[in-house]
């Protein structure tokens, strides 16, 4: 699906490249001559692979079609040349279905959107999700693939929902009142950050009569390490208005911005 995904995007810049695909799978290569539809591109062939396929749609369609040969010496060649013959020789392969007059046209060009759709579930269970790599040791943190437009927009989105510049201020027992207001600005370019409150002597004074020495026994590991991780899982997530903050004290530029390049 991504070859075919991909196979389409370059279809359609063909006034800037030209599109060279190489393949022996006899449905990609009918996607790419259905998508095609008059536009200059090229198929690709590995020498002894895909003949009989490429051969019928140059007849039928008078492509153009490249074929590379291996080069160079036995040492070089026999890895390469034993990777080929274990492909051609699986049942799987296409290159072996396409010659195999027991298997029906209809099964060697099946749509494989057709047969995932079939599929009573998509995700192989087998295979652990991104936070549950680690599992059940503990948790994997969670990461945000910003090359995926779905989960870039997401991620604008959430971050677009911070609002007014974030005020800090010392925090203690007694009320007493804070000190003027600071600004603070981003690096980056030079817009209010948020203001913070610097501690007042008199703050300051009455932290220090306050605070006592920790008596309190030291507890074991595991219970540390428990509370390690409820204590993880309660900070904001870094996609909202927490993480927007961040970026802003910080100086790092927005998501598609040039300067982020």
């Amino acid at each position: 699906m991504s070859y075919i995904g991909l196979a389409r995007r370059l279809l359609g810049m063909t006034d800037r490249i030209y599109p060279q695909f190489a393949t022996h799978n006899a449905h990609t290569v009918c996607a790419v001559l259905d998508m095609a539809k008059g536009r200059d591109f090229e198929f690709q062939r590995l020498h002894g692979m895909g003949e009989g396929l490429h051969r019928l749609i140059q007849d039928d369609n008078k492509t153009r079609l490249r074929i590379y040969a291996p080069v160079g010496a036995h040492r070089e060649l026999l890895a390469y040349l034993v990777r080929r013959l274990l492909e051609n020789g699986a049942n799987s392969s296409f290159v072996n279905q396409i010659v195999d007059e027991a298997i029906s046209p209809a099964v060697v060009a099946a749509c494989p959107l057709t047969t995932l759709e079939g599929l009573a579930q998509i995700e192989n269970p087998a295979i652990a999700r991104g936070t549950g790599l680690f599992t059940p040791e503990r948790e994997n943190s969670r990461g945000h693939d910003v090359a995926d437009r779905p989960a870039r927009d997401a991620l604008l989105d959430a971050r677009s929902t911070a609002g007014a510049p974030a005020v800090a201020a010392p925090l203690i027992r007694a009320e007493l009142a804070n000190g003027p207001a600071e600004q603070v600005f981003n690096p980056a370019d030079h817009s209010i950050a948020g203001h913070v409150h610097q501690a007042t002597r008199e703050q300051i004074a009455t932290a220090l009569a306050d605070a006592e020495p920790w008596r309190a026994p030291i507890p074991p590991a595991p219970k540390r390490c428990a509370a390690s991780r409820i204590f993880t899982r309660r900070i904001p997530p870094p996609a909202g208005p927490f993480g927007a903050q961040i970026r802003k004290d910080l100086g790092r530029c927005r998501l598609g911005d040039p300067r982020s390049r």
